[in-house]
């Protein structure tokens, strides 16, 4: 299952269910390469393609009724591990692939993403990525790719392959990926220490700490400067050993618990309610904020401490900006919030990673750090009024410090000098038209994007 796929409505929709994205009649869930490459072989079709449905919604769009939106829900489970690999169909949900490697005592060489129900082609082709300078992207773990091109080819790439770096994030428009190998390590248990502190000892600390730390992300809420960070480490023998008689639980090695945000968390919970019209406090875009109150230290897998994503309907930004500036970036984004009108009712996410072989990933050839911003939707789909405009606001601001944002999530493609700041945009625009001369998995949203 995708996207909002509900049989009983006129097709799939974006992830709020507030607009179609294809018809019952457009959708096309092949089940073998052989299906695919039928479809593929279609005289003048174009094709989407679609896996969770979590994506900025004009990426997965078809724009005539001939066109066709596809979908690997039905291409998806396990094909083969050696001892430090596995491959699985790209069908396949993450949570697939981290609970089969869990079972193994194995996990992949990078921090995971936040939503588990991603779909391996989807996670891959928009730049999944988490946190962690000794990493960068899902991709970039990536040993060997089974890609069909757009004329039917079946190519069987890997790292030595030119070019690998553009099917690392891809967009959807290079081929439809069908299988992907990963290179897998032996599992490590971490410990998660959870620290409350402020906007100064966050631009004091943070790039320390993320030279010193395995992997460390922050949250900061501009209304109070509180900020939250973790602090993720190989665990002690001693924390192991509790993990293990937990039953390899996600367990709290503390009795204490920092209650330090409960009162700051409070008040977005009202602010959250009122801009997203839940005054029944019924969506789940509040336990999004609950657990920064009453917070313990953790160990656990890498798994259970970093998948922690909410699936809520959101607008969500998130831009990549060289890690040597990160302090310059915050302090304007404290600026911009002292003079701005418009007030987020989620906090900045600020997640730090290596650099990237991906082409089209921001950070591409540079160590950056990740900054998020998002608004909750409405249960019907709205958002408060000015939300688009600060959305810009920050776009606008982050894109003067080498900017490039995350392209599976909102942005405006005006705002960014894309040439300017990956290095690879114009090799892979030439790709596209290598491997998809005739644009067949182009819509307009692509087309614009890289005309």
């Amino acid at each position: 299952m995708f996207g909002t796929f509900d049989r009983s409505k006129k097709g799939v929709y974006n992830w709020s269910g507030t607009n179609l994205l294809a018809n019952h009649n457009q959708i096309v869930s092949p089940r073998s390469e052989e299906e695919i490459i039928d479809i593929l072989k279609t005289p003048n079709i174009k094709i989407r393609m679609i896996g969770s449905g979590l994506s900025y919604e004009p990426l997965n769009r078809v724009d005539q009724q001939d066109h066709v939106l596809m979908t690997l829900e039905n291409y998806r489970g396990f094909i083969s591990e050696t001892d430090d690999t596995v491959t699985f169909r790209a069908g396949s949900a993450l949570q697939e692939v981290f609970s089969y490697l869990i079972k193994q005592n194995k996990m992949l060489p990078s921090s995971p993403g936040v939503i588990g129900i991603q779909t391996l082609a989807g996670a891959i082709a928009t730049g999944t990525h988490g946190q962690g300078m000794k990493q960068a992207t899902l991709g970039d773990t990536i040993e060997r790719l089974k890609v069909i091109t757009a004329d039917g080819e079946i190519l069987n790439l890997d790292r030595k392959s030119e070019h690998f770096g553009a099917f690392l994030m891809h967009y959807g428009s290079l081929g439809v990926v069908v299988e992907v190998t990963f290179r897998t390590i032996p599992m490590e248990i971490l410990t998660c220490k959870k620290i409350t502190t402020n906007f100064d000892t966050l631009c004091s600390v943070y790039s320390q700490m993320n030279e010193k730390s395995d992997y460390a992300k922050a949250w900061w809420f501009p209304e109070s400067d509180d900020v939250h960070i973790w602090d993720v480490n190989k665990a002690s023998e001693e924390e192991q050993e509790l993990y293990f008689q937990n039953n390899r639980e996600l367990t709290q090695i503390s009795q204490q618990t920092d209650n330090q945000l409960n009162e700051a968390i409070d008040q977005i919970i009202l602010k959250m309610s009122y801009e997203t019209c839940d005054d029944k406090f019924e969506g789940r875009q509040f336990e999004t904020v609950q657990r920064f109150k009453s917070v313990t230290n953790v160990v656990g897998d890498i798994y259970q401490v970093f998948c922690k994503g909410i699936p809520v309907p959101q607008i969500n930004c998130e831009i990549a900006v060289p890690f040597e500036q990160i302090t310059e970036v915050l302090h304007a984004l404290r600026d911009w919030y002292r003079k701005s009108e418009h007030k987020p009712h989620y906090p900045f996410i600020l997640r730090c990673t290596g650099a990237s072989e991906a082409y089209l990933s921001g950070s591409y050839n540079r160590r950056v750090c990740w900054v998020g911003f998002l608004v909750y939707l409405a249960k019907d789909g709205s958002f408060i009024k000015g939300s688009l405009e600060m959305m810009k606001e920050l776009q606008i601001i982050l894109a003067k410090f080498q900017g490039v944002p995350h392209l599976g999530k909102h942005f405006i493609k005006e705002i960014f000098d894309f040439e300017a700041n990956l290095p690879k945009w114009n090799t892979f625009k030439q790709l596209r038209k290598q491997y998809d001369p005739s644009g067949k998995f182009e819509n307009e949203y692509l087309k614009n994007l890289f005309a």
